[in-house]
């Protein structure tokens, strides 16, 4: 049987089925993302990590940063930007202490790596204002694998969590017209022997600051905690 077909009635396109709903844990519990949107301040004090970082290091008391250490129901997930993002499964990566029996898979996949709390709890990594990097694992691209540290600062270890202080890469500057050599007598002013032309350089301005870094954006790292 064939269909009529009408010049000014097309056929409709065939209806595509909708794609897929994404999963809700289609990431695994500990996966890190970046988080754009705006979060109240749970964790307040400085990580006490980075003091190793410090050519005078000071003792630093931690923070408890245990406030806030439970995911929020879904009916505080409209006035509260933290409950919203949380509700959700998602945590600030901010070194706040959490409750073993609260997230059971999420200390199962970190344990103590970022320091055990006390009994019955562990910590969330921290990643607070710095950059991240992909672990070397045998790669061979982390000429300083040596000198990273733990994260909680002390060194000797180099796997996932290890920290990293900033530095500059070792370099050489080299400069023309330097004088063969100088004579003087005594009482009288040194004689330059053999001077070679030298070369006039304007410097050159730049950005300087207390620490070396890339143009950068300020996000959230957020962890996957259900």
């Amino acid at each position: 049987m064939t269909l009529p077909r009408f010049p000014h009635m097309p056929f409709p396109a065939p209806l595509m089925p909708a794609p897929p709903a994404w999963p809700e844990r289609a990431l695994p519990i500990g996966s890190i993302c970046m988080y754009a949107g705006h979060v109240a301040q749970v964790a307040a004090n400085a990580n006490p990590a980075w003091d190793c970082c410090k050519k005078d290091t000071t003792t630093t008391t931690e923070n408890d940063m245990s406030a806030n250490n439970a995911l929020a129901p879904d009916a505080a997930a409209d006035s509260d930007p933290v409950a919203l993002l949380e509700a959700q499964g998602w945590m600030v990566c901010d070194g706040r202490k959490l409750e073993v029996s609260r997230f059971p898979r999420l200390y199962a996949v970190l344990g103590s790596l970022y320091g055990p709390a006390a009994k019955g709890t562990f910590k969330l990594p921290d990643y607070r204002g710095a950059f991240l990097r992909g672990v070397d694992n045998g790669a061979g691209v982390d000429p300083d694998i040596g000198e990273r540290r733990k994260p909680n600062g002390d060194p000797g270890y180099a796997g996932v969590g290890s920290m990293q202080c900033d530095a500059f890469q070792l370099h050489q500057h080299h400069y023309t017209g330097v004088l063969d050599k100088a004579t003087a007598q005594p009482g009288s002013p040194a004689t330059i022997v053999n001077p070679k032309p030298v070369e006039t350089v304007e410097p050159v301005s730049g950005r300087h600051s207390s620490e070396t870094r890339p143009r950068n954006i300020a996000v959230y790292f957020i962890i996957k905690a259900r």
